[in-house]
């Protein structure tokens, strides 16, 4: 015997092959998840999915109601698409279906947690892949790991497009230097 909500009794169960039967009141009123979901001490999910999948304006939207406390949306499924630039107010956790590239595409993903109240939680799934086991069994080098900065990256990766670029951003905050300048 099984209680499945929504179902109507006697309804065939498909998990136990038996039939569906009504929750004997006096169980129900005695049951401390019940009296949890009564009292509103248990928050049910609800998701949006927040990935390159959806346009740019169901995205903003998603963001917006995540971080309206009126609105009821308190998961977000996300891609990558949430990494730059998005503030998703007080998000207390974070869970990734693997393990980042590298430690500073983890604290990248991972830092976005917490930011507001300053605790956090992250929970990083390991797949079976090398990658994923190899972090699995040797944690701290992903934790607390190497980030590079820009132009090491950049260096790294052997793109010099990048360097300029990231130096004629900075152009305007660099020290402008008088030497070889006349009247100066």
């Amino acid at each position: 015997m099984r209680a499945c909500a929504g179902a109507m009794n006697g309804a065939p169960c498909p998990a136990c092959h038996g039939t569906i039967q009504p929750w004997p009141s006096a169980e129900f009123a005695t049951s401390r998840a019940v009296r949890r979901v009564l009292e509103g001490a248990v928050v049910p999910l609800d998701a949006g999915e927040h990935t390159a999948q959806v346009t740019a304006a169901v995205r903003k939207e998603l963001e917006t109601d995540f971080k309206n406390k009126d609105e009821s949306l308190n998961v977000l499924a996300c891609s990558l698409t949430l990494e730059m630039g998005i503030d998703v107010g007080g998000l207390e956790a974070v869970a990734m279906r693997n393990i980042p590239p590298r430690p500073d595409n983890y604290a990248q993903r991972g830092g976005r947690a917490g930011r507001r109240a300053r605790i956090g939680l992250v929970v990083s799934y390991a797949n079976r892949r090398p990658h994923d086991q190899y972090f699995y069994d040797h944690p701290v080098e992903m934790i607390a790991g190497e980030v590079p900065t820009p132009v090491d990256a950049a260096r790294a990766l052997g793109d010099r497009g990048l360097i300029e670029a990231g130096f004629k951003a900075l152009g305007p905050a660099l020290p402008r230097s008088t030497a070889g300048r006349s009247g100066a």
